[in-house]
């Protein structure tokens, strides 16, 4: 277990639109060294209906594959694109109205950057930060 371990994402700014990259920062900080997979950062769009729960949209980038993660503190600049999802009706505040079946519309859209230290035979040293991300300017 990782005492006084931490991870955090840091972003420039509140707001995104459809189409942005965004660009940010992990700062992974561990009490010690530790062997670990990779430390990846994600970009997840979650659609809920009152039929079900569908990951609309995934995408992870390995920031660093290394075997040996030392202690101390360690910067890792990202840049992510979001998705140009055309069939969005209405974009507010990272929730939106999708209409992707003729019998189904989506109510709410959920966003969130997902970073993660892969760590073997342990529980993921992981932080999860919901995002705002509108349609249009």
């Amino acid at each position: 277990m990782l005492g006084s371990s931490g991870i955090r994402i840091d972003l420039p700014k509140d707001q995104f639109y459809l189409g942005d990259l965004i660009s940010g920062t992990i700062f992974l900080e561990l009490d010690r060294s530790i062997g670990a997979r990779n430390l990846r950062i994600a970009l997840n769009c979650t659609l809920r209906s009152l039929k079900r729960e569908t990951l609309l949209f995934q995408e992870v980038k390995i920031l660093d594959d290394s075997k040996q993660f030392e202690g101390g503190i360690r910067i890792y600049p990202f840049t992510i694109s979001i998705p140009d999802l055309r069939k969005v009706d209405k974009l507010e505040q990272g929730f939106a109205l999708l209409k992707l079946s003729d019998d189904e519309i989506y109510d709410l859209v959920n966003w969130t950057l997902i970073a993660s230290l892969d760590i073997p035979n342990s529980p993921d040293l992981t932080v999860v930060k919901s995002i705002s991300i509108r349609a249009s300017a």
